[in-house]
Formats: structure tokens, sequence, C-alpha cells
């Protein structure tokens, strides 16, 4: 069975980057862009296709090449180019093979890459077998995990059943968040990263039981969505992003039975769908 990747982490799966293959230290939060429309998307995919074509042809250090693949499946399975993000990360997979010289942060880049391959096409064994080793070969290079491969090996454990598995994983992500919000203030990035963080952790919580927990999490993850609104000129995806987390919220309090309070969240989401559903008009 295909996976597609919830619109409220695709971001932070699909950030698979190293110090190599993404410059600006793989987890500075990125600028902001505007929303991306279908021809903006096949134009960048068939930017990423020709310089990986280009790459391929050019003699000697391979290294460029891989990178070019890789960044080219990451975009792929975004588009829901599982197939062809499949062959593109197996392909850099077999240049790595090639190389003399092994570098540790390219190869779990890679490896990565193929999970994510993998896992977009349904087939989770694989993924999380590369997966486990691209983490391993990362940390043992002295890098931290990127907050997009824990978020894909949480993913993978859900699948399992493994909530400890998965608790471990978004935690972890979590503490990344935090630590690039510190640093970077309310960046739309940042905020963004910790507000999908905390929802993961709260879906956790509350698969365990422990509402409590569950209710914070949500709660702080609603706050920072809020002033993500506040900050900056919001995407239709961060809106869309707020009502998942007040439906959220307002499920737990209706499970804890908190009736009025989950009222108020409902009406808060409802008038934020009919301001969707009626943008205003482009003077």
């Amino acid at each position: 069975m295909r996976h597609r990747l919830p619109a409220s982490v695709r971001a932070l799966v699909l950030d698979i980057g190293s110090p190599i293959v993404a410059p600006a230290a793989s987890w500075v939060p990125r600028p902001e862009s505007p929303q991306s429309s279908p021809q903006s998307t096949a134009g960048t995919l068939d930017f990423l296709r020709e310089e990986a074509r280009r790459r391929l042809e050019r003699e000697g250090d391979r290294r460029p090449a891989i990178a070019a693949l890789v960044r080219l499946a990451h975009a792929l399975v975004d588009a829901g180019l599982d197939d062809e993000a499949l062959a593109a990360s197996r392909r850099a997979r077999d240049l790595l093979q090639g190389e003399p010289t092994l570098d540790p942060v390219l190869t779990a880049s890679t490896l990565a890459a193929v999970a994510l391959s993998e896992w977009a096409c349904g087939d989770s064994a694989a993924a999380a077998e590369h997966l486990d080793r691209a983490i391993s070969l990362h940390t043992s290079a002295g890098f931290e995990v990127p907050a997009g491969w824990l978020n894909l090996c949480a993913h993978l454990a859900l699948e399992r059943l493994d909530l400890d598995a998965a608790e471990r994983a978004y935690a972890e992500s979590l503490a990344i968040a935090r630590r690039l919000l510190d640093a970077h203030g309310d960046s739309p990035q940042a905020l963004r990263d910790l507000s999908v963080s905390l929802d993961n952790v709260g879906q956790v919580q509350q698969a365990r039981g422990d509402l409590d927990a569950a209710e914070r999490a949500f709660a702080e993850s609603l706050a920072t969505r809020r002033r993500l609104v506040a900050v900056s000129r919001p995407l239709q995806q961060d809106l869309s992003d707020l009502m998942s987390t007040l439906s959220a919220l307002a499920n737990l309090h209706r499970e804890r039975g908190h009736g009025d309070v989950a009222a108020s969240l409902e009406q808060e989401r409802d008038a934020l769908k009919e301001r969707l559903s009626h943008p205003p008009l482009s003077p």
C-alpha cells in the first residue's frame, strides 16, 4: 500500500537534507516563498531533472551527481511521483557503491532518501532498514539526526504500533524544533516546525491515554500556530493546519467532558473554514 504524507507533517518529513545535500546547515529555517502552484512544481522538477542529468554526464567526482539525485528524489516524493523518486534515490545509492572513499554524511542522506521513497511506495520494512542505517551513519559522524528523519522514524514506528519508539523520535524532533526557535526567533518556518512537532507529540500521548500531556502539547501547538498567523502573512496551508490543531484540541476536550471548551474551539475552527472557502478578491 502506498503512503501519502499528511499535509501537517509533509515539510518536516521531506526536509531530509544534510550539510552536503542542503547547504544552510540543513535545519536553519528556510526563507519564505509563495505557495507553489502546479506550474511552479513542474518547473522545479524539470530544473532538478536537468541538474541531475548534467551532473551524471560529467566525469570524475560522482558526489555532485549523487547530491543532485537526492534533491530530485525529495521533490518527486513531495509531488507524488513515488516510483520516479525511488528510481532516482536508488541510482544515487548505486553511484555511492562505486566511490572509493564514502562520505558518511552523503551516504546517510542518500540512504534516507531511499527510505523515504520506499515508504512512499509502500515498502515500510525496507524503509525502516535504510533509515536505521542512515541514522547510525549520521550519528557516528558526529552530526545531530535531522528532524525529518526522526519524523519518518516515528511514522514507521506507528505503523508497527510501537508507541514507545514513536514517542522517543517525536520527542527528539520536538527538542530540535525548540532549539531552532530559540536560535532564530519567531521565524515562520521555526514556528511551523515547532507546531508540527507538538501536534505529533500530542497525538502519541493521546493514543497512550495520557490526556493531560496530550492537552498540553495541543494547547502549545495552538498557541504557536496563532503566533505564526499573527507575525507573518500566513499561507493557506498554515490556516488549514490551524484548523487541524483546533479540531484535535476540541476532540480531546470532548473526550474529557469539557463540552463548552470544545464548542468554543469548534466555533473558531468553523469561522476559519468559512474564511478559507471564501478568500478575499484580489485587487
